[in-house]
Formats: structure tokens, sequence, C-alpha cells
């Protein structure tokens, strides 16, 4: 898969072109904002933000909405020959392909460090980053840098809306934690469902 589009179809001719679209060959990093939403403790809606942008910052592909169907995909209706997938599971259906065109072709090149920026609500670069290689982890911020080895790693999760890298011997403590832990929103890593797999596959393959 090179890429994606989105398609408006007339509802009375079933006349289509493509309204939208996204060469994947043209994008650096997939922003996306997932938000569940709850009120007392009951879940109410989730909000999502997709957008595919250049090491410039320019957005190359946005799309956002919402829904409320929590841990379930909402439903695909047909329309004559035509399938209507609803605009979150085709986004996620993006998201995959965009993380498999990234994979392979950082898998067909010699082990390297990939660089996952932390990025601004404007989807812009900040002067953080996770760098993830076969060999471990590093958070770079404000002039100093974090590693965890990977013969030292412990997990690798995401929790309470933020990517956790955690060494083997991490404990949370009170006033002071033992051990190593990297963690950052997730909404803001990018390409982070790639960095997950790029993870699974070096450490835990």
């Amino acid at each position: 898969t090179e890429g994606f589009a989105i398609y408006r179809i007339d509802a009375k001719t079933m006349d289509h072109k493509a309204d939208k679209e996204c060469l994947f060959k043209d994008a650096d990093y997939l922003k996306r904002e997932v938000t569940e939403k709850y009120t007392n403790g009951v879940y109410q809606s989730t909000d999502f933000n997709f957008r595919w942008v250049n090491k410039n910052g320019e957005v190359l592909f946005k799309e956002e909405g919402s829904h409320n169907k929590k841990l379930k995909e909402p439903k695909i209706e047909s329309s004559n020959s035509f399938v209507v997938t609803p605009k979150y599971s085709y986004l996620l259906k993006c998201e995959e392909a965009w993380t498999r065109f990234k994979q392979e072709k950082i898998l067909a090149s010699p082990p390297q460090e990939i660089s996952f920026p932390i990025l601004d609500r404007k989807a812009r670069v900040q002067e953080q980053r996770i760098l993830l290689s076969p060999t471990g982890v590093t958070l770079e911020y404000a002039g100093e840098t974090t590693t965890i080895r990977k013969e030292e790693l412990g997990n690798i999760v995401f929790s309470k809306g933020h990517l956790v890298i955690t060494s083997k011997d991490f404990e949370s403590g009170f006033f002071k934690n033992k051990g190593t832990h990297i963690t950052r929103p997730a909404n803001d890593v990018a390409n982070v469902m790639l960095f997950m797999q790029l993870s699974r596959k070096w450490f835990w393959g």
C-alpha cells in the first residue's frame, strides 16, 4: 500500500471522486490523537484526530471526529456495490497500512536508530524525541538523555493515555522511584504504533 484516499459519493448517481488523498512517500509522521471521555467513571465517547505531516510540519492529510463505541469498531454498512466504512474504522486501517509501509522500509535496511519526535498540538516537532534501536530505547529532552538498554528493558505499554517504558528493576515509590522509566503522552509521540511494532519485533520477537 502506497497511500489512501477518501472518496465522496453522489447518493443519486453513485458517481465518486477522491476528496482527499495521502501518499505515504510524501509523509514523515503520523500524529494520532485518540481520547476517551468519561463521566463519573462511565464511558461517554471517543474523540479522534489523525494527521499525516512532513518534516516541515505541513499537514498533508487530516481527519477528525468522534464515536461512542468503546472497544468496538463502528458498524460497516454497504450501499449497492460500495462499502461505506465509518471514519474511525477507516482511519485505523490507514494507520495499519502506514505502519506496515514504514516498518518494511526500516527492516529492509541495516539496523539503525529510529527517531520518534514528540509533536505539539499543531503536529510540529519539539526539541525532544524517543530513539529506538535494536539495542535499546533513549529519551532525549532538554539536553539530557535517559537510556534503557535491551537487556534492562522490562516493559513497554500504554497506560492511562501515556506510552510507558520501564526497566526490569523499576518500582514506583511514594517519594522516589527505583530503576528507570520513560513516559510521554501517547497522543504526542509521532508514529506511536510503529514504535510499538518495532519494539515487539526487536525486543520480544
